[in-house]
């Protein structure tokens, strides 16, 4: 069972992505929180702290919880979500653009991490993702061969190995700032 506060947690993700809450913006206090979620004080501070050691609220003393002006994080990475919808909750336009689908032999790091062989048969499929016509992200996918797509994914890369039967309930994401 999750914790009530994770939960309030990514509904105020949730409604600063809708931009209920935008940045700059004060947060209702503690008790009309508490009273809007139906929980206790302690539960929505810990929600609240959680945001605010992720960066997405600022507190000032006295004052009160504001969205930090520089908050970009709108979902949470250790929930295995599509990137898609993780940027569409941002409501920018987003669209990818294929840059490789091929076949390749695992080299030893990606055959430690897929438990195969190095040499294996595998197929990587690199993606630009841009929001608001910028750069975004860039996704690297790597397949072993007899679970891979048969032809580049357009849409959710989650979405379409449910489709075919695998269902993926671990990835590994590296994030670099440019």
């Amino acid at each position: 069972m999750v914790n009530r506060y994770l939960e309030i947690r990514e509904e105020i993700l949730a409604r600063i992505g809708r931009s209920e809450w935008t940045q700059g913006t004060r947060l209702p206090s503690e008790n009309q929180l508490a009273k809007e979620y139906g929980v206790t004080r302690v539960t929505v501070r810990k929600a609240l702290a959680a945001l605010e050691q992720d960066r997405v609220l600022t507190t000032r003393q006295g004052v009160g919880r504001y969205v930090n002006p520089r908050s970009r994080i709108v979902s949470e990475l250790t929930k295995l979500e599509s990137t898609d919808k993780m940027m569409a909750v941002s409501n920018t336009t987003v669209r990818k653009q294929l840059v490789e689908f091929k076949d390749i032999g695992l080299d030893v790091d990606e055959a430690t991490h897929l438990e195969l062989e190095p040499g294996a048969p595998a197929v990587r499929m690199v993606r630009i993702r841009f929001a608001s016509m910028r750069r975004a992200a860039v996704s690297v996918n790597i397949f072993p061969k007899e679970c891979a797509p048969a032809d580049p994914v357009d849409g959710s890369l989650l979405d379409t190995m449910d489709q075919l039967g695998y269902h993926v309930d671990y990835a590994q994401t590296e994030i670099i700032m440019l």
